[in-house]
């Protein structure tokens, strides 16, 4: 003999209101530490022996400072002229390739060529362009460095262990979905090495 189905007893309006709510703030909280990872591991500044970061103290044993290689400063000359070629058509003026006010036009760039995530070459170019202003202004030099976790393009200041990375500033914060604010980034490394330089 079949037997009628049984009713089910709905659950209170109230209590899945609730549980839902619950849910929600556990999904929004989880988010926000997930972007604050991000942000930090991709776009934090000044802590020293962490490699992914744009300015550090790299104290890490295997550290080594050697001259750029032939190829290396092959791509910086080519990159600085994508960049001359990229400030003529969205500016109508090239780089110069030390003044600050190569700061506005790569800003410039940043804000009218839309470079998407993906076009690495032309953003670190104007990472180049904007080590270019950085070296100038803060009377420091193009190195390559070598640690545990590859060869990187790199500025330096002086004999110090100060390390500044500017190819991938721009490019990582792009790839990660972050505003660019040259300015900020110049600021920044302007403050590094002003706190590392010893007293004249």
């Amino acid at each position: 003999m079949e037997q009628p189905p049984k009713r089910r007893t709905a659950e209170p309006r109230s209590r899945r209101t609730g549980s839902a709510r619950w849910r929600v703030i556990w999904l929004c909280a989880a988010l926000l530490i997930f972007v604050a990872f991000i942000h930090y591991y991709w776009v934090g500044t000044g802590t020293a022996g962490a490699r992914h970061f744009d300015s550090e103290l790299s104290g890490t044993r295997t550290a080594r400072y050697q001259t750029l290689s032939g190829l290396e400063q092959r791509r910086l000359r080519e990159q600085r002229e994508l960049v001359r070629d990229l400030a003529r058509r969205y500016v109508g003026s090239p780089t110069s390739g030390s003044s600050l006010e190569d700061l506005r036009l790569i800003q410039t760039i940043v804000d009218r060529a839309e470079l998407a995530p993906d076009q690495t070459w032309e953003l670190q170019a104007l990472g180049v362009a904007l080590g270019d202003v950085m070296a100038a202004q803060l009377d420091l030099e193009w190195i390559a460095f070598q640690d545990e976790y590859g060869r990187n393009r790199a500025l330096r200041l002086d004999e110090t262990d100060v390390v500044i990375f500017p190819v991938t500033m721009i490019s990582k914060r792009i790839e990660a979905g972050l505003p660019v604010d040259v300015d900020e980034l110049w600021q920044k490394a302007r403050r590094t090495v002003r706190e590392a330089r010893p007293p004249a």
